[in-house]
């Protein structure tokens, strides 16, 4: 049984690397993903790995965490850290996402590897 990453109020280097690990996981599986990043909630003083998905208003919440369990159970190489708790899947309505679409260098034709964009809210992977 894998340890299970401890999510805090600062983003680790583990957390990252997990979070990458889940995201490449769920894309696999083919859960649809418009957007992956991790957001700090200031009310729990924590990080959660946020997915935008376009399944979440067709599907609902249930069903598509169901996905998220049998993928992340799936991976049989090596157990998942990143427990359920921490991921949050939200739909393009969300604001950051909205924020991130309107950004300038954005190509709605294009998944754009953001890999590295930090700022004291939100580590983004990547924006489709």
């Amino acid at each position: 049984m894998a340890e299970g990453l401890l999510v805090s109020s600062y983003l680790t280097q583990e957390m990252v690397c997990s979070g990458r690990r889940a995201i490449e996981a769920l894309e696999h599986a083919g859960l649809p993903m418009l957007a992956t990043y991790w957001e700090y909630v200031e009310e729990g003083e924590r990080w959660r790995l946020v997915l935008i998905s376009p399944e979440l208003p067709l599907l609902g919440p249930l069903s598509i965490f169901r996905k998220i369990d049998a993928a992340l159970a799936a991976q049989a190489s090596e157990p998942m850290a990143l427990d359920t708790l921490y991921i949050d899947v939200q739909s393009d309505t969300q604001p950051f996402y909205r924020r991130l679409m309107l950004a300038p260098h954005a190509d709605p034709q294009q998944r754009r590897d953001i890999n590295n964009f930090f700022d004291s809210e939100h580590y983004v992977y990547w924006v489709a």
